[in-house]
Parts: structure tokens; sequence; C-alpha cells
């Protein structure tokens, strides 16, 4: 599940504050009394959440407090506004709210970095709202989700054991909630299907519990029966939120056919495709101002090799959203692809990703041909972390053959079992010569990490040494997802047939106009 969680809970939990502060106000017993406020709150609780921004906005600007911006940023998420919530959030914060609408906030913050798989930001904002109210187990029950998405098992498991311990004589339908996140970072999928199964049967829960289950099936890569519960609720609900769970789920199918962790005939492929198309441009007919959706049309663009496409969906993504830096990496991807070198290190040059955020910069890092640094400053980025270790050691292994890589050895005895140890040991094997552990070792983590080009490359590299038509999936597939690695053109192009060379040379050359031996290639099939 890509999409925010809990969404009920947390409006009922923000209307239950809103409604708490217009009764009281003790803080503002001074003021007149904001109609415009009383009746957007009203609104929000019908849930008419298009009509209550009249109200709001009017009443943020004749009486500008925390709550009233709160309220406003409210709606605005409920609409997939995100960027103006994100506005009207900050608004909130400036008037110094008093703590328990400080906790809201920060959580609602949260929940906009959640809504954009922007989970370490989504983190600290949880963590920053847990500060203020201790005892709140909805944001803990977000930030438990949070870990989940990032695969931190154990962080997932005490924040999940804190809420049942804080919970108490809780509804049943959060202990099923909680659980089911137990199961499922321990991998105990029965179970959690179970809890997922009870958590379905309560008024409100229904579309979430289905969401979690879809997410679960993904993460077991079985994406075949992701895509048919995607597509039974497709037919039965049209929420955004939905719209995005299908799209996501086409889009890591495609990705498992690239990688051939499950057999699909062409024709099952290009239906794949198109769906994806179709349901990326629902979900941005039902919320035209959420950047995310933008952002996945530019990678359905990429996987489809249209550059052009790919860039402008980035690019709208990034004017939605700015704060979300990821957005403008992508840009300045396209941009480097497209030969455009200005706008693509201007971007560049102005990325400052925070510490510890590897689903933000991964892309950096993986990007060989940018300035080496850029890279190298984007290394100092938490450099303790298994994917820190593993990039400092890549380069390493690249620049010094004979080096023994401190920094790989101190990977493999500290995070063995982290994909990131796998992929630095078959890259290692790989140098020794040892072919077919290497081979074994680089399937293992193209299916554990999918989003990382290096083992498909590296597939595709092992077996271009004696059967380039089996290697070229793997290199296409590199292709797609880091058309900006040299090596990865070089490759392609020593294994495409001849009748398809000049159309891939072509995209070669705008993307390198100075490599010699693309200018030579180029030459020669010209004769």
């Amino acid at each position: 599940m890509k999409a925010v969680t809990h969404r009920h809970r947390f409006i009922t939990l923000c209307l239950l504050l809103l409604i708490q502060l217009l009764v009281v106000r003790s803080a503002y017993a001074e003021e007149a009394f904001d109609r415009d406020y009383a009746e957007g709150l009203a609104l929000l609780q019908q849930q008419a959440f298009e009509t209550a921004l009249i109200p709001l906005r009017r009443s943020t600007r004749t009486q500008p407090r925390s709550e009233n911006f709160f309220a406003l940023g409210v709606a605005l998420f409920r609409l997939q506004r995100l960027p103006e919530a994100w506005q009207a959030y900050q608004q909130a914060l400036r008037y110094l709210p008093d703590p328990a609408l400080k906790a809201r906030i920060r959580s609602g913050l949260g929940d906009l970095h959640f809504a954009t798989e922007d989970y370490v930001n989504a983190i600290n904002h949880y963590h920053e709202a847990l500060d203020y109210e201790p005892r709140w187990n909805g944001a803990r029950l977000r930030l438990a989700t949070a870990y989940l998405r990032l695969e931190r098992y154990s962080a997932a498991l005490t924040i999940t054991e804190q809420a049942l311990a804080y919970a108490g004589p809780a509804p049943q339908p959060e202990l099923h909630a909680l659980r089911s996140l137990i199961y499922l970072s321990q991998q105990q999928w029965q179970a959690a299907t179970t809890e997922l199964s009870a958590l379905a049967e309560y008024p409100g829960y229904f579309v979430e519990a289905q969401q979690h289950l879809n997410w679960m099936y993904r993460f077991r890569k079985d994406y075949p029966e992701a895509n048919t519960l995607a597509d039974q609720l497709l037919q039965s609900h049209g929420q955004p939120e939905i719209w995005q769970m299908a799209a996501l789920t086409k889009l890591e199918y495609l990705n498992a056919c690239d990688l051939q962790l499950l057999p699909c005939s062409p024709g099952h492929y290009q239906q794949l495709s198109q769906e994806a198309g179709e349901v990326l441009s629902r979900w941005i007919l039902s919320t035209p101002d959420q950047p995310q959706a933008y952002y996945y049309l530019g990678l359905w663009a990429q996987h489809r090799l249209d550059w052009p496409a790919a860039l402008q969906a980035y690019q709208r993504a990034a004017q939605l959203f700015p704060e979300r830096q990821y957005y403008q990496l992508k840009q300045a991807e396209m941009h480097w692809t497209l030969g455009e070198r200005q706008p693509a290190e201007k971007t560049l040059s102005v990325l400052r990703f925070q510490k510890g955020d590897w689903r933000e910069g991964f892309k950096a890092y993986a990007m060989e041909s940018l300035p080496s640094a850029w890279q190298q400053a984007a290394l100092q980025n938490d450099p303790a972390s298994p994917q820190g270790l593993f990039w400092q050691g890549y380069l390493h292994w690249q620049q010094a053959p004979g080096d023994k890589n401190k920094a790989w050895h101190t990977l493999l005895s500290q995070h063995s079992s982290s994909p990131e140890a796998r992929l630095a040991e078959a890259l290692q094997l790989l140098r020794s010569g040892n072919r077919t552990w290497t081979y074994a070792l680089l399937r293992q983590t193209a299916r554990e990490r999918p989003e990382n080009w290096l083992s498909a490359y590296y597939l595709g590299i092992l077996q271009a040494e004696h059967d380039c038509p089996a290697a070229l999936p793997w290199l296409q597939r590199a292709y797609r997802q880091n058309p900006t690695a040299l090596a990865v053109h070089h490759g392609l192009l020593r294994c495409l047939p001849p009748e398809q060379q000049a159309a891939q040379l072509i995209r070669s050359l705008q993307t390198f106009p100075s490599e010699d031996a693309f200018q030579q290639l180029y030459l020669e099939l010209q004769r």
C-alpha cells in the first residue's frame, strides 16, 4: 500500500479536536466568534470538503489562527491537494498552537509525506507529533506503517507493540490493524491475512484493509494476485487512493516481467502497460493537483522510453510540490538523458537531501555519469547505513580494482542480511571470476531491490559473455531505469542486433554526444 492509510481515523481525530477548540475557545475568549470557521467545521463534519474551502479560506483571512489553517489543511488534504495542504499546515505552525494541535499538525505533515512515499520525513513528523502527544496511537500506528514501508521491521514491530501497550480498551478494529502490522513485519502472511479480513468487516475499514492486503501481495512478489485485487477494487470503489494503488500494482507487475520474476507473454506485457497508462490517467483526472500521480506518469513514460513525456510529468510534479526534492532529481535525470546538461546541473546544484533519506537520494548515487564532486557530496548522507556503505564501496570498486574495499567488508560483516551486502558480495565474486555464484546472488538482489539498476546491468553483462540475445532483456531493463549510465549504453549497443542499433544509437548520442565510440559506430552504420 503506497497511499495514505488510516485516513478516516485521522480525519475523525482532527474534527473532534476542532470541535473541542470551537466550544472551549479559552485561549481566544477575547476574540469575536468566528462564524466562517464554524461553518467550515460543520461542512468538514459533513465531508463537504470542496464547499468547506470557501468559509475556511475566509476565516484564515479575517481571524488567522492555527486551528483555522489546520481545518483548511484537513479539507485540502482530503481533496488530495497536497501542496496547498502543506502550506496551510505550515501556516498553522506559525501561530504557535497549543501542544494538542501541534501534534495534529505534525501528524498531518507526516501524512503528506506518506502520501508521496517520502517515508523518512513522514517518520520524522510522526515522532514530533508523539513528542507532544505521547499517548496518541493514531500517529503511532501510521509511524509503524511508515517503518514497514521502509522494511525496517524491527522498528515497525517496536512501535506497534508500544501502540498495543497504550491501546487499553481500544476499539477492536484498531487492534486488528495493529496486529496485522506485527504479522506483516514478521512475515507471518496467513496470520496477517486473517487480521486484515477481520478488519475489513468493520464499517469504514474495508478499503484500508484491502490496501494493506494488496501491499502484502506486492511485497511477496505475488503480482497476479495483487493485480486481481486491484481490479476488483476498481470496479467497486472510485477513490483516488484506489486508482493510486492500481497504478502502482500494474507498474510493479511490469517491473517483475522485466526482471523475469514471472512469465509474461508479449501480449500480456503490452496489456499491462496499456492498463497502467489508463489507470494513471484516471488517477490524475480524479486528483489533478496530486504530484505523486504525475511522478508515476513519468515513470510509466520512462518505461516506454518516452523521455520528453517523462520530463514533462516530472516537471509538473516538481511544480506542484517543490518541497519534494526527488521530483526535481528525476527532472534533472531526464534533462541529462535528453542531452540538456545545463538545466540538469542547475537543478542538481540546489538539491540537499536529509541525512538518511535514501528513498530520496537513491537515484543520485546510481547516476554514474554525473559530476563526481556531486556524487561525493551525496555520499556524506548517512554513510554508515547499508546503502551508504554500499555506494562508497561501489565507487572504490570501480576506481581501484585491486583495493580490498574496507567499506564493503564492513558492510558484509555488519549488515550481512541486507540486499546491499549480497550485491556487494556478487560484484566481488564477479571480479574474482566466480560466475556461478555471482549470477545467483544477482538474481536474488534483483528480486529484493528491483529499483536498483545495477543488478539488471551486471546480469546482462554476465549473459553477454556468451549469449547476447539472453542479455538484452536485462540490459534494456537497466537502461529504462537509469538512462544516464554510460556503461549501460555501451552494453546495450554491443548486444542489440544491427537493425535495432541505429535507433538506440541516436538516443545514446543524444545523452552522450561526445562519446568517441558512439560517434565511430554512427559513422560505420552510415556506410
